[in-house]
Formats: structure tokens, sequence, C-alpha cells
């Protein structure tokens, strides 16, 4: 998909969308739960009755489904039940271009002791899960290959496990999820300091409503066996601050504000407030509200390693910031949908921003600019880098065209419909002519 974006501002108010990552740890929590979970979902479907979750979230409720676990709608509800009919035959689960899904649920399939073959598409098969074989192998897992697509079998046996901490926090996720369901204790060990450890924070603060217990230990994590997931029984899936974050960033241009948000969110890109106030924005909160209003646009220093996710939008304001912004901590955000360290610097030289990317330090510096040129950017089918792309276009002298702009909907499948009810301006482009 090719598309034309205006440049005309976003002002007005608008519902937060779901939190992905939150969610796919509820749906797997209470897969898990000994009574019976539901999901409220009021107000999260549009007005054909489509669940408004994100295709990595559907893609996680398939695989669970395929898993042998029941999932029905009833009203604005999703329920999960407590019957579960765990398949003998061989399940075959399609991830899709979900890594969060294929990395939270392999160490789950061996806990269980099920049989599995996994496939994926885009960019997944090339995503890194190699370290996570390794120790899953080591504990009496079974995989044909190391990468996707492939079977995995065998019975997860409980102990000790080592994984470095820069590569994934999902391997920890996942590990902490279905350990617990093991007969043994085990602990959980990075070798090298752990990034987007939020992430990890998020996973026990999830399974601890649900009764799991996990116990911080030095360089790692204790997980006792012979637990048992037991569910609050209802739960309200909370707004997404990661997706939330590029019309936050919008409202630094013009105000806007956004309902279903809550601070203290165990949501590591809520970080966002922070790099705004620092940004120079106006910042005011209030319960389930936030409002951001344009002032001072300062430069960023900022070190990412924490908060990959929030890259692309946090480059944009940098290149639209009064003076040099610093980046730090990028490397890993080659390894996401897309080589979403290129994709940055390519969308900086599509807007003519000066810049400097240093691979031995890791930092990229940005040189700010009151507004941007028009120009071509390649979405290469990344959902943040596209949504960064469409708020870009609000501060560009000239249209932008943003190709390869399908994928939003991994993680906000309103984000369109949003946009144009903030005033917002865009139509598909076909053969380079309107549609």
């Amino acid at each position: 998909m090719e598309l034309r974006v205006e440049n005309k501002p976003l002002t007005g108010r608008i519902v937060a969308p779901i939190a992905k990552s939150p969610a796919h740890r509820y749906l797997i929590a209470s897969a898990l739960s000994s009574k019976e979970i539901r999901i409220n979902l009021s107000e999260k479907e549009n007005n054909r009755g489509e669940l408004l979750l994100g295709s990595d979230l559907l893609v996680t409720i398939a695989s669970l489904k395929e898993l042998g676990f029941n999932f029905q709608r009833r009203e604005d509800s999703l329920i999960v039940a407590n019957e579960k009919l765990l398949k003998e035959e061989e399940a075959k689960l399609n991830c899709r271009q979900s890594g969060t899904s294929l990395r939270l649920l392999l160490p789950l399939i061996g806990a269980l002791g099920l049989e599995a073959e996994i496939i994926g598409e885009g960019k997944l098969p090339q995503r890194p899960i190699g370290h996570l074989i390794e120790v899953l192998k080591a504990k009496g897992m079974e995989f044909d290959r190391d990468k996707l697509p492939l079977k995995a079998a065998g019975q997860l046996q409980a102990g000790d496990f080592f994984l470095p901490g820069d590569v994934s926090s999902q391997y920890f996720s996942g590990l902490l999820m279905a350990l617990p369901l093991l007969h043994g204790d085990s602990r959980v060990f990075y070798t090298s300091p752990l990034q987007s450890k939020g992430y990890v924070d998020l996973t026990i603060a999830v399974l601890k409503e649900f009764s799991i217990r996990v116990e911080l230990i030095d360089q790692g994590f204790y997980v006792p066996g012979k637990q048992s997931y037991l569910g609050p029984g209802s739960i309200d899936l909370p707004g997404d601050w990661s997706g939330s974050a590029f019309y936050l960033a919008a409202g630094g241009f013009n105000e806007i504000v956004l309902d279903g948000l809550k601070e203290n969110s165990n949501q590591s890109d809520e970080f966002i407030l922070e790099a705004l106030k620092g940004w120079g924005a106006k910042v005011e909160t209030s319960p389930n509200k936030i409002k951001i209003s344009p002032n001072q646009r300062l430069p960023l220093d900022l070190d990412l390693r924490q908060f990959p996710d929030l890259a692309p939008i946090l480059a944009l304001m940098a290149a639209l910031s009064s003076g040099q912004s610093s980046l730090k901590g990028l490397h890993r955000l080659r390894y996401k949908e897309s080589d979403r360290l290129q994709g940055i610097i390519k969308m900086l030289q599509a807007f003519k921003v000066e810049f400097n990317y240093n691979e031995n330090s890791d930092t990229l510096k940005i040189w700010g600019q009151p507004c941007l040129n028009g120009g071509a950017l390649d979405g290469q089918n990344d959902h943040r880098l596209i949504m960064t792309g469409m708020i870009a276009a609000t501060c560009a002298q000239e249209p932008i065209t943003i190709i390869n702009a399908q994928g939003v909907e991994k993680s906000y499948p309103m984000f369109f419909n949003d946009y144009q009810k903030l005033g917002g301006s865009y139509y598909v482009l076909e053969n380079g002519e309107e549609s």
C-alpha cells in the first residue's frame, strides 16, 4: 500500500488503543488460569463487531486456541474458560509477524509437553530466537531447526537457564510465564545487562495478579515450581503507551488529549511523558487522561536501551527540535519487524534532516530544524515507522508519500481512523495515482 499524506495539523481528543504488551501476557495467563476469566472488551470493537486487538494479539489468541485453550466471545467480553482440551496431536501455529507471540509461547509449549509446528511470515523467520532455543534444548525440548519454520516437542525440565540480556527481554518473559508450571524450581540468569527490563517487570506484575510468585535474585529471577495460575476473574485491558506515543508527540505541535491512559502503568513506553517534558512540551495528567500542548522544542539527550520502540517517534521529535539531539542504544533496532535503525536513518535522509550515526558508540546525533521537507518515506511494512511518517507529515512543508505502508493493524487497528478524527488527511495511491 502507498499513501499520500497531506500536511494538515492534528488536534482534538481520542481514546488510546489497547496495550499490546500487557494484553499478550493477560491472554496467556488467562488461558492457564484454573478458573474462568472475563476479559472486558466494551468499546474495543469496530462497527462490524470485529475485535480491535491488533493482528499480533489475534495471533496469540489463535495460537492458544490451536494448543487447546478455550476462548469464546460473549457480548462485550472475551471469555477464557477453564475447560482445556490440550492437543495430543501436533498443533500448527502461524505466528505471522508477531515476535512476541513466538517468544512467549515457545517455552509454554515445552512446559505443557506439547508438540507444535510453527511458521511465520515477513521478517519473523529472520528475527533472533537461537539463544532461546539453545537453552530450551538443554532442558529437554526438541527442535528440528533453530529458526522458523520449525517443529517443537519434548518436556521442558526445571533448572538453571542462562541467556544474554541484550537480545530480547521476551526470552525472559516467556520463561517466567512457563516455568511456574514445572515440578521443580528454576532460576533464570541474564549473562549481560538486561535491556528493555520494563517489559520483564510488566510480566512479573501480570503474574502477580494471577498468584504466581517470581523472586528477584542477583543477575536473574527465581521461579518456584508447582504453582497454579489463579486469575482475578475479570480483566480490563489497559490503554497502550507505545501506540499512544505517536499522538502524544503530535500534541507537541497542536494540542491533543488521549483518554484511557493510566500513569504508573508498568509499561516501559510511559517514558514518552518524560521525553515530552524534556522536549519542552506542556504535559497535563489526570486519572485516565493525558493532555499534551505545544511549548518549546528542546534538544533531546536519551539512552533508549530500555525504550527501543519509542526510537522512531523520538527521532522525529529530535528532527524538529531547536538544536542538536543525541539518541543512544539503538543497535537492537536492527532486529525488529524491519531494520528499524536503517528505517530511521532513511526517514531522516528523506526529510533532508542533518544527522550522524556512530556505529562504535551506537549514537545517533540529529540536528533539529523548524519544519520538514516533503518527500517519500519507505515504511518497510513496519507499524512504528509508518505511524511516525504519518505524524511527520503534519510538520512538513509539502505532502509526504509513504510506500510499504501496510502493517499498522499489527498494534493499532484504529490508527488511521483516529488520524482523520484529529483532522489528518491522507489517501491511498494506486500506480502513483489517487484511488
